[in-house]
């Protein structure tokens, strides 16, 4: 489909500055998706499909302009449907090589990506379960204290994660929250079971790459960039692992930035957790994935802008 045509079609479903039910960042970044509610008890599901070069800023350091303050203090996991406010006000798309160019104003974040291809699915309400749901009070504000950057990095750097493979990385609540789930390894350097769960809290400024636009060299095979889904991988053919997480003070944020091999990651945020966790519990994305895959498991909607497949491991790679 091309550029104009997607542009017809989402122009269609985001008309009438429509609810925005939920944001999210899934499978490594590769996919962005955001849920526009109907009306009528269905909404439409955007997915955005291989994604690079994301960036997005939040409300988290807008300020009351009657007295400086900072506007909003709590998680918006925390919200009710009637505090979330986000609606859509555009979705503009551009030709950008082998790439759509994609800019998202959802009045509370602005969103910023390159993409492969847009999948479009009308989702009825009734299957769907939103985080807010069940947020029927209103929520107490998150006053997170003035924390020691020193000690919190001294933190990170005791779960061992450098050259830690990563099970996975996610974005969620509206870009409020960046998860990252790291393994755990014994004394001897063994997979010991369990994980860690580091989570950014109250995000802004956000932005990443991914492996998207990295150029395959195979051999004797045309070198192209990647169009096998991370959603469809298998847990060897993933290849994140932990390089390197470094904090420093920004205002009234911390600064990260993030190199997990595959992507790495630009972020403000108001607060950190650490969290041991056990992997049987877990339940990632790839666990399922059992045979490589080769190709889409789903048709992609702008084949205009789908480069060649390609086979082999992801190891044999060098960046454009």
């Amino acid at each position: 489909m091309s550029i104009k045509k997607l542009q017809t079609k989402i122009d269609k479903i985001c008309y009438g500055e429509k609810r925005v039910n939920d944001l999210q960042i899934n499978y490594f970044g590769d996919e962005v998706v955001i849920y526009l509610d109907n009306g009528d008890r269905t909404g439409w599901k955007v997915s955005f499909i291989i994604c690079d070069k994301v960036s997005y800023d939040s409300d988290a350091s807008w300020t009351d302009s009657r007295n400086g303050h900072v506007w909003r203090k709590g998680l918006i996991r925390n919200m009710t449907e009637g505090q979330l406010g986000y609606d859509c006000q555009g979705i503009a798309l551009s030709d950008a090589g082998n790439f759509i160019e994609i800019k998202i104003d959802l009045i509370l974040i602005t969103v910023n990506l390159q993409c492969k291809a847009i999948e479009f699915k009308m989702v009825n309400h009734i299957d769907m379960t939103f985080f807010w749901q069940n947020n029927l009070l209103l929520s107490p504000k998150n006053n997170f204290s003035k924390i020691n950057i020193k000690k919190l990095q001294e933190r990170i750097e005791a779960i061992r994660y450098h050259d830690s493979r990563i099970n996975d990385f996610q974005i969620n609540y509206f870009g409020d929250e960046v998860v990252v789930y790291f393994d755990n390894y014994d004394e001897h350097g063994a997979e010991d079971g369990t994980g860690w769960k580091i989570s950014f809290l109250i995000c802004d400024k956000v932005s990443y790459e991914t492996d998207a636009s990295w150029v395959w060299n195979e051999g004797h095979v045309t070198a192209h960039t990647r169009s096998q889904r991370v959603r469809d991988m298998t847990k060897l053919q993933l290849g994140y692992d932990g390089q390197d997480i470094t904090l420093s003070e920004a205002g009234d944020f911390i600064g990260v930035k993030m190199d997990l091999t595959m992507m790495t990651v630009s972020l403000q945020c108001k607060a950190i957790e650490i969290e041991k966790v056990d992997n049987s519990e877990m339940r990632f994305f790839w666990e399922n994935n059992v045979k490589p895959q080769t190709k889409e498991s789903t048709p992609l909607s702008s084949s205009d802008h789908s480069p060649p497949k390609q086979t082999g491991w992801r190891s044999k790679i060098f960046k454009k």
